[in-house]
């Protein structure tokens, strides 16, 4: 079926191709009996997030004051340079504490590319306006991490306290009530936290850090630690499901995009598990006195994949690290790989968040198929945190991977630049889709009607219950018109320049949105042919029209035939006035169709004089 360039909007990508995908005929009614059941799905969907969202909104937050004078004299002590998307993003963080309206902001930002100096401010503004913290990591190892960071930054300012899985009953009591009588003011914890009644606690601000690791239940205990607190989020590739709330605006997305100063991009590869590779990639690290990560995706990976490492090299200094292991051997065989005692590291994915070792600058995955992209991105994370030039290596043990096992890894090999972990992110969402936001599932409704028209349908009904007016019709309303419409191949020969150029124009809301595209067209291509000028033309009209309520307009030899959405039951004064003052001119065919007479022979005059016309009527409809 051919569809019309200015209606390119009306297709939309289905999402991954499969063999069992079954068609719909055209005309035939199964289509729209399944569009409609989804859509049902998604506006109670819709309907559960915005109450989730009003409830918050409802509710107000602390109005904390932020005393900039003391705020510089603890920013001193952040090491580097901040980038400007750093400042823009911690600009953005201080607008909501000093707002009165609760924080629910997600910072998005490559690792390394200072998130948690952004927490350490925020955590800063909180206590001190008297308020408590808690940050919540995902593993101990990281929660540790953050420990010793928040305690040294901290240092003769606030007391702080670690609690995890290994901290004692007697210490755990005793932390929990000095937190509740503010004698601690900042929790690091991991997960033990959900089991803890904080009710008591003055929080004013909770920090999830590395929140793709954590299940939607568990983020559902997080908002229950209390109603009425300061939501930080940290991540480096959020999960589809939060990325695509922040993206539909339920909660407020910062990026920080721009990297640390000196830091090199991370040269990605994707080979077989064979000998010769990895002896090379061993010495070439080992060479300039540098450390190895081997990450294994299961714990009984790694007595072979020891063995195999020895029969490579013999001579390495090798250390082993899994979840397993007690808090006490764990942290003791990562003070070695700290410390340069271990030369290869082998590990599952415990390491994948928060370990900040410069000499480490050599990953091997090994089984790398069996790894989510979000994760395989964190542990290319672990390497290139310094100035030397880092090599990461995805093995594979196997010819035979599935189809988004194969384009995940395409897609790290591809996005190996700095701060790609958004579009990563992205990537992942055409890969699994938003899934259901609030619950576990990750596939959703998206495979009755593709990843595109699902996004589409959230949004809308979204817009509905919020009470904003759906504006994205424009491709609904049809102008008939004798003339050619579309982007020449002679002034843009690159096909998929001209598709996304099409869809781009398809979006637009406004007509000042065209008039600046028109100038971005000349100064990149030069001047605009006349085809695609018909397009424009078109596409202005459409947007005057859906404005008035027009559903369609036909451009004839002697009339112009407009016809109005039958949804419309009232029309101004002023334009049944303007309608029956031109009877010689303008005839009522019914209640919603108007034909209108014209003595114009060039089709394009006649497209420029309709134009006018709907502007025209426009003014009238609205007075």
């Amino acid at each position: 079926m051919y569809v019309p360039v200015e209606d390119i909007r009306l297709i939309s990508k289905f999402g991954e191709s499969s063999i069992n995908s079954s068609l719909d005929r055209l005309g035939a009614s199964s289509w729209i009996k399944r569009s409609t059941k989804v859509k049902k799905k998604i506006r109670d969907l819709a309907n559960n997030l915005i109450s989730i969202a009003a409830e918050r909104s409802i509710l107000k937050g602390a109005k904390l004051d932020i005393d900039y004078n003391k705020l510089a004299v603890f920013a001193k002590e952040f090491n580097f340079t901040e980038t400007d998307d750093q400042l823009a993003s911690l600009d953005e963080v201080y607008k909501d504490l000093a707002s009165g309206k609760l924080m629910d902001r997600l910072i998005c930002g490559d690792v390394g590319f200072g998130k948690t100096e952004i927490a350490l401010r925020a955590a800063f503004i909180a206590t001190y306006n008297n308020f408590n913290v808690i940050l919540i990591a995902p593993t101990t190892l990281l929660a540790r991490q953050h420990y010793l960071t928040f305690k040294k930054r901290f240092n003769k300012i606030e007391n702080i306290e670690l609690l995890d899985r290994n901290t004692k009953p007697s210490k755990k009591n005793n932390t929990i009530n000095n937190f509740i009588n503010c004698k601690i003011k900042i929790l690091i914890t991991t997960h033990a936290v959900f089991s803890i009644n904080f009710d008591k606690a003055r929080i004013g601000l909770v920090i999830i850090d590395e929140e793709q690791r954590f299940g939607v239940s568990h983020k559902e205990k997080i908002k229950k630690i209390k109603k009425n607190v300061h939501l930080l989020t940290l991540t480096a590739t959020p999960i589809p499901r939060t990325l695509h709330m922040s993206l539909l605006g339920i909660k407020d997305l910062s990026l920080i995009k721009t990297p640390p100063v000196d830091r090199k991009s991370i040269e990605t590869r994707v080979i077989k598990f064979d000998k010769v590779t990895i002896k090379k990639a061993i010495f070439n690290e080992k060479k300039r006195s540098g450390q190895i990560y081997l990450i294994v995706p299961k714990i009984k990976d790694i007595p072979d994949i020891k063995k195999r490492i020895i029969s490579i090299y013999p001579n390495l200094r090798l250390g082993i690290a899994h979840g397993t292991l007690s808090s006490k051997d764990l942290e003791l065989v990562m003070n070695d790989f700290y410390n340069y005692k271990i030369d290869l590291l082998i590990a599952t994915s415990i390491v994948e968040a928060g370990l900040d070792i410069p000499r480490a600058n050599t990953l091997i995955v090994f089984k790398s198929d069996n790894f989510g992209l979000a994760q395989l991105h964190q542990l290319r994370g672990r390497i290139g945190r310094s100035s030397k030039k880092a090599y990461a290596y995805f093995t594979l043990e196997k010819n035979n991977i599935s189809n988004n096992a194969e384009r995940r890894l395409k897609a790290l090999q591809t996005m190996d630049a700095l701060g790609a972990g958004m579009h990563l992110a992205n990537y992942d969402l055409d890969i699994r889709g938003a899934g259901n936001l609030l619950g576990e599932e990750q596939s959703g409704q998206i495979i009755q009607v593709g990843i595109e028209m699902y996004q589409r349908l959230l949004k809308e009904c979204i817009n509905d219950s919020k009470g904003i007016e759906n504006l994205s019709k424009a491709e609904e309303i049809e102008v008939s018109i004798k003339l050619p419409i579309l982007i020449p191949e002679t002034y843009i020969p690159d096909l998929s320049l001209r598709l996304s150029l099409y869809r781009r124009v398809g979006e637009f809301q406004e007509i000042i949105d065209i008039s600046t595209f028109k100038e971005e067209m000349i100064n990149r291509f030069g001047l605009i042919p006349d085809e695609f000028s018909n397009y424009l033309n078109v596409m202005i009209l459409k947007l005057l029209a859906r404005k008035c309520s027009i559903a369609k307009v036909y451009i004839l030899k002697e009339n112009y035939v407009i016809t109005f959405d039958k949804k419309r039951l009232e029309y101004s004064e002023s334009f049944v006035k303007w309608i029956t003052s031109n009877k010689n001119k303008i005839t009522l065919k019914n209640s919603h169709v108007i034909k209108i007479n014209h003595k114009i022979d060039d089709s394009k005059k006649q497209l420029i004089d309709v134009i006018k016309l709907v502007k025209n009527m426009l003014e009238l409809l609205e007075n």
